[in-house]
């Protein structure tokens, strides 16, 4: 062969090494799951401490909402619930079914609680203002309930929790964590919550 056929033959023989090996890191990426943020929280522990101060916890104040720093030490005292969502809709929806199951147990208010963190910091472009306004809403709706915006997702982050999501957790009086649950749940597994809710009051 001359130059010009032997440097057409090695030209065609990389670009063939190139497919192949695209084609394979194809199939890989297929089989092998994508890699996840580690969830921190353990069943049998406290969730890993943590403090808001931007903007913090709800409090109603009149007919105005005021804020103030949150620590997950207050997760004690009560039998609780927590959800953590995305500041998007569709994970406040992941979560109805089980605040309508809640709310039709009437638990006590001095024995459980609901503490809802909203993740301000994965909400949708140019809706933090509506996220803000939702959160107060609640808080004025259910002022018995703790309600925490977390602006800057640091309890995602100290948790190591998924985004665009919702995520519960089932927390005793010590502030141990009972249950961890990503995603939508079924009714077999509202059910499991509000049955554990009522052996731990």
């Amino acid at each position: 062969r001359g130059p010009r056929a032997r440097r057409r033959f090695r030209g065609g023989l990389a670009r063939s090494h190139i497919a192949r090996f695209s084609i394979a890191a194809l199939v890989l990426s297929i089989i092998l799951p994508v890699p996840v943020l580690a969830l921190s929280v353990e069943v049998g522990s406290p969730p890993p401490p943590v403090t808001v101060s931007k903007a913090g916890e709800l409090e109603v104040d009149g007919d105005e909402i005021a804020y103030q720093p949150w620590n997950s030490n207050d997760l004690t005292g009560r039998m609780r619930v927590v959800q953590h969502l995305a500041g998007r809709s569709s994970a406040r929806k992941l979560t109805e079914p089980l605040t309508a199951a809640i709310t039709a147990a009437s638990f006590a208010e001095d024995a459980y609680q609901t503490t809802t963190i909203i993740d301000k910091s994965d909400a949708l472009f140019g809706t933090g203002g509506v996220v803000s306004g939702r959160a107060e809403s609640s808080k004025k709706e259910f002022p018995w309930s703790s309600v925490v915006l977390d602006e800057e997702g640091t309890v995602r982050d100290a948790w190591g929790l998924e985004k665009k999501t919702a995520t519960i957790l089932v927390v005793d009086q010590k502030g141990t964590v009972l249950k961890t649950h990503v995603g939508e749940l079924s009714s077999a597994q509202i059910d499991e919550i509000i049955g554990m809710i009522k052996a731990g009051l």
